[in-house]
């Protein structure tokens, strides 16, 4: 996983156990969104889809402040992936 590209200026995170770890502690809070907002701006949608999944993401994509490009990304990765079915 390429957490560097998310997370050069925060080094704790770059720790994926921690990461994992943080992230399940902080589910239903502020410091979530705002994680996954570093994730969705830059990292790779695969390291993304790996530590949230697609609903978690379609939930919380109209409140994140992402850049034009990423918001666009994101929501066409939401609707191709939140339509196949799992197996």
């Amino acid at each position: 996983m390429k957490l560097e590209a998310v997370f050069w200026d925060y080094p704790k995170f770059l720790d994926e156990q921690f990461l994992r770890s943080f992230l399940e502690e902080n589910k239903n809070s502020e410091i979530f969104s705002w994680l996954m907002t570093r994730f969705l701006e830059h990292g790779r949608a695969t390291d993304a889809l790996s530590l949230f999944t697609i609903e978690e993401i379609s939930a919380l994509l109209p409140s994140l402040r992402l850049s034009d490009y990423a918001a666009a990304k994101w929501q066409r990765l939401v609707e191709v992936y939140a339509s196949r079915p799992r197996g």
